[in-house]
């Protein structure tokens, strides 16, 4: 008796993780996508079965619990991966326990994948920072796409027939009106690209149905149009755009959306203009003219910006080492053993 009791859990602690644990992790991982992209699905307005002034109406009665919804499905998230963790962890002690890696190759080099795609986020985030850029992205139709890319962000554009204020019909002459002669563009950051994708598939499909099916990116709907990417010298960025009043309730910058100030001319030459986003060389280029200047202006950035740098560095240096580790334990598990 003793001995089956000892043998059966001796094959539990060599087991994987059970299928619960797996479980766990994957709800993690998918309610932390909610909670981090704000994909909520809201099916009549994806169907279409609603017309722009009733959509306008349910968005301005329930839009304020989408920013709640979201906050509910990171926590959830994070609860349910932190479960997955530990479960990870336990599994990596019983491996440990039998002279084994913690870690197999697969998972080590899945995880090193992992890391290398953040560790470059962070680093360009960090770059931007510390050399006093701003990148940027424009949503728009496919057509505008190529006279933007021909003949750059033109101001005299703003606000007229062909841009995504323009297809919201009559709903958005009130803002068309407003914008008129005025460039839109975003951050490049995660939230902010998903507001420029909406903007992109307004653009090209037209109604407000179509911005928020763009926004909250279900797969198969909603990815029309085109966003555009580029770079600009800080210092021109705070002095010709402000925070658009129309994404930003307050007066802090929240969603990463920005209006040209009037008065200025804040055309954005098409040289600056890319279909795909830029890395570390676009950002090196595109660095201010005056660097000391900036720093001194703009010192919490830069230190936010070098230690994003840090981080990315870290993350590649974990990622190296997990590669190694993986291929070394390969190495020695295919070695030959002498008795």
């Amino acid at each position: 008796m003793f001995y089956e009791v000892l043998m059966e859990k001796r094959a539990e602690e060599q087991r994987g993780l059970s299928a619960k644990e797996k479980a766990l992790v994957g709800l993690g991982a998918a309610g932390g996508a909610v909670g981090v992209t704000g994909n909520i699905v809201l099916p009549k307005i994806l169907n279409g079965k609603l017309s722009d002034a009733q959509i306008d109406a349910r968005m301005g009665r329930y839009g304020k619990y989408v920013p709640l919804g979201a906050l509910g499905g990171a926590v959830v998230g994070g609860m349910l991966a932190r479960k997955g963790l530990h479960a990870y962890r336990d599994r990596g002690d019983r491996r440990e326990r039998d002279g084994k890696d913690r870690l197999s190759k697969g998972e080590r080099l899945g995880l090193a994948a992992g890391q290398l795609y953040v560790g470059k986020k962070m680093a360009d985030a960090g770059a931007e920072r510390v050399l006093g850029v701003r990148r940027f992205i424009h949503g728009t139709s496919n057509e505008n796409a190529w006279g933007i890319l021909d003949k750059g962000l033109l101001g005299s554009h703003g606000g007229k027939g062909g841009g995504s204020t323009a297809q919201l019909g009559e709903s958005g002459t009130p803002t068309a009106k407003k914008i008129r002669g005025k460039i839109h563009i975003f951050e490049d950051n995660p939230f902010a690209d998903r507001l420029a994708r909406g903007h992109a598939n307004l653009a090209e499909k037209g109604g407000l149905g179509a911005h928020l099916r763009g926004i909250f990116g279900v797969p198969g709907v909603g990815g029309g149009g085109q966003r555009l990417y580029g770079e600009m010298d800080y210092a021109d960025y705070r002095k010709n755009y402000r925070i658009d009043p129309d994404y930003n309730p307050s007066r802090h910058m929240v969603s990463g959306a920005a209006v040209s100030r009037s008065g200025v001319n804040a055309d954005i030459d098409p040289s600056k203009i890319k279909t795909r986003r830029g890395g570390l060389a676009r950002i090196f280029k595109a660095r201010t003219k005056d660097l000391p200047s900036y720093l001194k202006k703009h010192t919490g950035r830069a230190v936010r910006g070098a230690a994003l740098l840090g981080g990315g560095a870290l993350l590649g240096r974990k990622a190296y080492n997990n590669i190694r580790a993986g291929f070394e334990a390969e190495s020695e598990k295919r070695a030959p053993r002498h008795f």
